[in-house]
């Protein structure tokens, strides 16, 4: 072997291949984890934009990666597990029960396919370089300590949060979503911290670095006040715990050893464990009654569409018609009314799965949830799949799975249950990475799958590319409309319309700046596409003002009253129809009577400078008579 062929085998010898691809696929997974802290205030809504943004630019760099690394010869073929068929599942459905026609959550849809991607990548490079999970539990336990670290300097001031209400968000908008991804994380680090207990020399620092993650999460987490985040971390935190120190074999011994006093023990958790939850329930009362409510109208929405549900984005709109008829029927309570309120989301990840695409799809997710629990217990993956409980828990009552980092991190915690777990990470070598020759058509097929992802990927960023402009030029453009220069605004509004068309807030703007400038059939339209896609009732009371504005005062009073229907606690409609029932063309002074006994006399959940003001306007106007 001459002199130029040694070296070519050195390079592409076996051990050095692996190194060099075990330190680029975890760099890829950084720059991919790093999203969670990508925000862009330039751009409407960046706390979120920008983090898809992020993500849509780092998946083709990894599928590009993993395509390369199908170029050299003895890699390993891709194994489908049950929990890639379930996932499989939960995506085509969301593609086929999808509206494509009026296309309400482009982004989200492009998201969740990038999302499917991104579970085969990790799936297949961590089946080939399985060394790469504690890499990858480590990273995901560095993104927690980084939001832990940044929430800190929120509480004592050396940072501005991201709502003016709220002094707690780290890089999410308000201290919910952000309590829940420490939640998430914070069982991973305590099995990091149980599995490294008997590590010696270096290794020992991965111990002392998951105590560091452990106590910042502790510290922090509190402050946040989401009980739903509390639970979840307690929860799983205690069976990962358990797990490691106690497991089944000494439960059961315990429980043979001391059988006469397991009825008072478990009476004793009983009790603890309703005390907690009315002690909670007691912490934020109409709030809990407000998820109830919202639980219990989701539900009527699945019962009118179970297999198919309504689209992925078509659960605000459903959920406000619901809500509408519910109501209407005269079962609800007077509290039920008080706490009603229109949400964007559902407040329990399940619900809105079987709202918006059916029930299948909902046991096609569990299905895939529990494959990756059952597998992470199996390679005694146990802080991983404390992981998964924590998200699984704070999503019963939260809306987790509507933000990217939480599917990125969910899909990263699946991806490593698949992975046996080692006690002794330091005796494993580099070759034990590599596996034998496959066949080749078999090869064939892995190349051409992955491949296939690869350009799926990049095609997806392609489409994508440019939403970020989109979103900056509609937060110059709000300025115009928030300082209500509207007919300056117009040009940029109808500008973007054609990528935009999909965005509630957006419609609705530019449908205010028609109003305001006399063009109420365009925006009459624009009021109409708003509906259908925000469960929003500011949007209904401007069709109906916008209606008025037209003299058609009889749909103006049905759009006011189906309104009302909606969210009747509210007193702003009241007013408004106040208003209608005194136009000189539809003058109705019973109806009136009524509806400014309601503004003056109904109780506010509190009490504004803008009651205050509707009420002395209605007053004037009734005495004025």
């Amino acid at each position: 072997m001459n002199n130029k062929e040694k070296i070519k085998d050195l390079c592409v010898s076996v051990p050095m291949r692996s190194i060099c691809f075990h330190i680029v696929f975890a760099v890829c997974a950084a720059l991919i984890l790093l999203g969670v802290f990508r925000t862009d205030a330039t751009m409407v809504n960046g706390m979120v934009m920008g983090k898809v943004g992020w993500f849509h630019q780092t998946i083709p760099l990894l599928a590009g990666c993993v395509a390369l690394s199908l170029l050299f010869p003895k890699r390993a073929v891709f194994d489908p597990h049950a929990a890639d068929i379930c996932l499989w599942l939960v995506g085509s459905v969301f593609l086929l029960t999808y509206r494509w026609i009026w296309n309400p959550e482009p982004e989200k849809i492009f998201f969740v396919i990038q999302v499917l991607l991104l579970w085969f990548l990790l799936r297949y490079i961590l089946q080939c370089y399985p060394r790469l999970a504690p890499v990858f539990i480590l990273l995901l336990m560095a993104t927690a300590l980084g939001e832990a670290l940044i929430g800190m300097r929120q509480l004592y001031g050396y940072a501005s949060s991201a709502h003016a209400m709220f002094r707690l968000t780290g890089t999410f908008y308000n201290p919910g979503p952000y309590s829940g991804y420490l939640a998430t994380l914070f069982p991973v680090c305590i099995g990091v911290v149980l599995a490294t207990k008997d590590f010696k020399s270096m290794l020992r620092i991965i111990h002392y670095f998951a105590w560091v993650c452990v106590v910042a999460i502790v510290v922090v987490l509190p402050a946040g006040m989401s009980r739903s985040a509390w639970i979840a971390a307690a929860v799983s935190g205690a069976w990962v715990w358990w797990r490691y120190t106690i497991g089944w074999g000494r439960t059961k011994a315990i429980w043979q050893k001391y059988s006469r006093w397991r009825y008072a023990v478990l009476a004793g958790i009983l009790l603890l464990c309703v005390a907690g939850g009315v002690g909670l329930y007691s912490l934020k009362k109409e709030s809990a009654d407000g998820r109830l409510l919202m639980w219990k109208i989701t539900a009527r929405t699945i019962v009118e569409s179970p297999l198919i549900g309504h689209a992925l984005g078509g659960f605000p709109a459903a959920y406000a018609e619901a809500q509408a008829a519910y109501f209407a029927s005269g079962k609800a309570t007077d509290q039920e009314k008080r706490v009603a309120g229109c949400p964007e989301y559902a407040f329990n990840e399940y619900l809105q799965i079987a709202s918006e695409s059916g029930l299948p799809t909902l046991i096609a997710f569990l299905g895939w949830m529990g494959f990756s629990v059952y597998a992470g217990i199996r390679n005694r993956r146990y802080g991983v799949v404390g992981g998964m409980m924590a998200l699984g828990i704070f999503a019963f009552s939260s809306y987790p799975l509507q933000l990217p980092s939480f599917w990125i991190v969910l899909v990263f915690l699946s991806a490593l249950t698949q992975v046996p777990g080692s006690r002794r990470l330091e005796t494993e070598s580099w070759d034990s990475d590599e596996e034998e020759d496959v066949p080749g058509s078999i090869n064939m097929v892995n190349k051409f799958f992955f491949f296939t992802i690869l350009a799926t990927s990049c095609m997806l960023y392609w489409h994508q590319r440019e939403a970020g402009d989109t979103y900056r030029q509609w937060s110059n453009v709000r300025m115009f409309y928030q300082t209500k220069a509207y007919e300056a605004a117009l040009p940029g509004y109808k500008a973007l319309y054609q990528q935009l068309k999909h965005k509630p807030e957006f419609l609705f703007e530019y449908g205010q700046c028609l109003h305001k400038t006399n063009d109420y059939i365009e925006a009459n339209w624009m009021f109409k596409l708003a509906t259908r896609l925000s469960a929003d009732p500011m949007i209904h009371y401007m069709k109906a003002k916008n209606k008025q504005a037209q003299q058609k005062y009889e749909e103006a009073e049905a759009i006011y009253l189906h309104a009302l229907d909606i969210l009747p606690d509210r007193i702003y409609p009241y007013y408004l129809l106040v208003k209608l029932y005194n136009e000189p063309w539809f003058l109705q002074p019973e109806k009136r009577q009524a509806a400014a006994d309601s503004v003056l006399l109904k109780e506010p959940k509190v009490m504004t400078t803008a009651i205050r003001e509707m009420r002395e306007e209605v007053e004037e106007m009734m005495n004025d008579e």
